[in-house]
This record gives C-alpha cells, sequence and structure tokens, in this order.
C-alpha cells in the first residue's frame, strides 16, 4: 500500500537519500535542500509504504518574465522513485496528486524538464512549451496547462526558476 502525503522535516535525510541513490549523483538532493531555504517550494510530495519514503515530487514558483508584465506558474522538478521501486505506479501517483493539488490552488501551468514519452501521459506537452524560453529549452522542456488557454495567452516568455535547476 503506498500512501501520499507532503514531506516533513524529518523526512528530509531521506529524500536526499532516496534522489541520491535515484540519480545516482548530489546534485537533485542539493537542489531540493536549497529550495526548501526559499518562499518558492509551493508543494513537496512524499510516497510511502510500510513507513519508508520511497517516492518524492517537488513544484515550485516559476517566473514568465513577458513584456507585458510577469506571470507565475510552476516547475516540477526533482521527481524521483526508489530504484526497486520504479516501474510501479509510484511516479504517476506522485505526479497525479500534485497536479490535482496545483489546480486547486489554482495555478494556471506546470512547466518541467524530462521524457515526453513518459511525462506526456499526464498532458504534458514539448509544443506547448515552444515559446518558453530557457537553458532547458528544447525537446525534453514540456507544459502542462491547468487554464485553458493560458499559455497561448502568455506568448514568448522567459522563464526565471528559483532556485536554478542546475546546482
Amino acid at each position: 500500500m503506498i500512501g501520499i502525503r507532503q514531506e516533513s522535516p524529518e523526512d528530509f535525510d531521506y529524500i536526499d537519500e532516496l534522489l541520491n541513490a535515484a540519480f545516482g549523483q548530489p546534485d537533485e538532493a542539493r537542489i531540493m535542500r536549497r529550495l526548501r531555504e526559499t518562499p518558492d517550494l509551493i508543494l513537496a510530495l512524499v510516497a510511502e509504504s510500510h513507513g519508508a519514503v520511497v517516492g518524492h515530487v517537488a513544484f515550485s514558483r516559476l517566473a514568465a518574465v513577458t513584456p507585458s508584465g510577469v506571470r507565475q506558474m510552476v516547475c516540477l522538478a526533482p521527481m524521483a522513485v526508489r530504484p526497486g521501486r520504479q516501474r510501479k505506479g509510484i511516479g504517476a501517483a506522485l505526479i497525479r496528486r500534485g497536479v490535482e493539488m496545483l489546480r486547486e490552488m489554482h495555478f494556471p501551468a506546470i512547466v518541467l524538464v524530462g521524457d515526453p514519452a513518459y511525462y506526456g501521459r499526464f498532458g504534458f506537452k514539448v509544443e506547448s512549451a515552444t515559446l518558453l524560453e530557457c537553458p532547458y529549452s528544447g525537446p525534453y522542456l514540456q507544459a502542462l496547462e491547468l487554464r485553458p488557454g493560458f499559455l497561448p495567452e502568455l506568448g514568448t516568455a522567459r522563464l526565471e526558476f528559483s532556485p536554478p535547476l542546475m546546482p
């Protein structure tokens, strides 16, 4: 049985270990630690099985800078599932719950950098992110509109991540 809940300070060391194991290096754990020190962390969820953290996802504020002003969106990163527990629906459950909660919070769109074959099943599209400019622009930058019509209405925008996704 997998339960999904918001992360708590007691989880931080377990999340670091999970991120290190899933990504094979400490960059994502460092990013997560820095993100928690900012007011931009909107939502961080853990998947728990028998008292152990087996998955994690974070959503943070993302500024979309346009000629007419700054609009707030959300960035999904990082997301990880413990090796050995992958391909069992844990990541999907974390993403679906996070998207549902962000929709309830009235955020207009979510952006991520990841595999289109994986994230496409949740509605993320590379095509939706074509007018978004950032160092990660290209075939892995994707967006999901939570408010229909928001991205076309936004037009060309420069994305500012806080903190930057790279350590």
